[in-house]
């Protein structure tokens, strides 16, 4: 729908972006796409589905940002494998989403979902629970 993401490959589209991953520009830029891609699906139906945002490693921040920056009108938010939502969010009730509807899933052996639990990377990420 007009986003890039960072795909950590030398080939395609931008060439090799791994390096966006540092910042959260294109999480920023591509919240703001997928809120405009989000308004239009509820704009289209008929009558109010249930609708489930679901983000995936850095998607996670760009739903975050999404949800955060743009408040969507969504039922439930899913974070898969997060580095971090993104931005200024420090607690679930600012995603706009009603009490106990923003989910998380986490491998612990996921290098980038332990940045989202501890916020940086250290020894403790890259040696807790990944062998």
């Amino acid at each position: 729908m007009g986003y890039d993401a960072p795909d950590n490959t030398p080939w395609g589209e931008g060439g090799f972006d791994a390096r966006e991953v540092l910042d959260e520009d294109a999480a920023t830029e591509g919240g703001e796409l997928l809120a405009d891609d989000l308004d239009g699906l509820r704009a289209s139906a008929d009558d109010r589905s249930h609708l489930t945002l679901i983000g995936h490693s850095y998607g996670s921040t760009t739903a975050g940002h999404a949800a955060h920056d743009q408040p969507v009108d969504v039922d439930d938010i899913v974070f898969l494998g997060s580095p971090g939502v993104g931005g200024d969010t420090d607690h679930a009730d600012e995603l706009h989403v009603d009490d106990g509807h923003v989910w998380t899933g986490l491998n612990s052996r996921d290098i980038v979902g332990q940045l989202g639990n501890h916020g940086s990377v250290h020894g403790e990420t890259f040696g807790e629970g990944l062998w």
